[in-house]
């Protein structure tokens, strides 16, 4: 599976100018340093999955915001995720899978996606070098 480069800064701009924060607000409200922001909306830095989460808490949206860059390219005929917890009557161990367990399966494979990608991209420039 091959995983394309995550922009996350154009997003954080977004959310951020969405609410009318100033870098210095929003770093002060995430508890972060503001060159660190910085570098984020830059995409000198990616923030790590933690911040994400608490970008995605601050802001009420899903992590899935920050994610649809990461488009893994299927392979075969491999069957999309999301398509199967769209599906009605989905269970688990007999219990009904509901739209709030669907929507923590998706966020938990995405990180899971992300930190994988992290990783690579860690070992590619490691190799570079």
């Amino acid at each position: 599976m091959v995983i394309n480069k995550i922009a996350f800064g154009s997003k954080i701009i977004q959310l951020r100018e969405s609410k009318g924060l100033t870098r210095y607000e929003l770093a002060d409200i995430l508890k972060i340093e503001y060159p660190s922001l910085s570098k984020y909306e830059t995409d000198a830095r990616t923030p790590s999955p933690e911040l994400i989460k608490k970008m995605a808490e601050y802001f009420e949206i899903s992590i899935d915001f920050f994610y649809n860059h990461l488009t893994p390219k299927a392979e075969g005929n491999s069957k999309d995720l999301q398509k199967i917890l769209a599906q009605s009557g989905l269970t688990f161990e007999g219990s009904p899978i509901t739209d709030e367990d669907k929507q923590a399966i998706l966020d938990i494979v995405e990180l899971q996606l992300y930190k994988r990608a992290k990783e690579l991209n860690k070992r590619n420039k490691q190799g570079k070098s």
